[in-house]
């Protein structure tokens, strides 16, 4: 079998708009997870499997996984699925690498456009109100 190395990349990046190939199973897994973050709060096992249009063996296996990773904790009690630590985690990261004054930056173009108006993006420092972007 031939090593791909960075000929294998080239061709990756050379495909261009193409769809590049996954793991089936873990884009499966996000839809369970999917199901998690939409509810307002722990799922049972019915209902993850339903919200996430899979069988409830299916789900489980998939919540089985995520629970060794800590993407999601169940209650000892009742049994109800959760986000867990790791997801709280990931969140968090996610969070902290986000540029919040490029997205407003972003959604502030639309604004103006979509209103014809002037349209300014502020932040609230110690001294007040300071325009970051016309």
């Amino acid at each position: 079998m031939p090593d791909e190395g960075a000929s294998g990349e080239a061709r990756a990046g050379a495909r261009g708009d193409r769809e590049r190939k996954g793991i089936q199973s873990v884009e499966t897994g996000t839809v369970v997870l999917e199901a998690l973050i939409k509810a307002s709060g722990p799922l049972s096992l019915k209902a993850v499997a339903q919200a996430s249009g899979m069988s409830a063996s299916k789900a489980h296996r998939y919540l089985a996984s995520f629970l060794r990773g800590g993407l999601v904790v169940q209650d000892p009690v009742s049994g109800r699925y959760d986000l867990g630590s790791m997801a709280l985690r990931l969140g968090l990261a996610a969070l902290g690498r986000l540029d919040a004054v490029q997205v407003a930056g972003e959604a502030l173009v639309d604004l103006a456009e979509k209103t014809e108006r002037t349209a300014l993006l502020t932040v609230w420092g110690e001294r007040g109100p300071t325009i970051v972007r016309w």
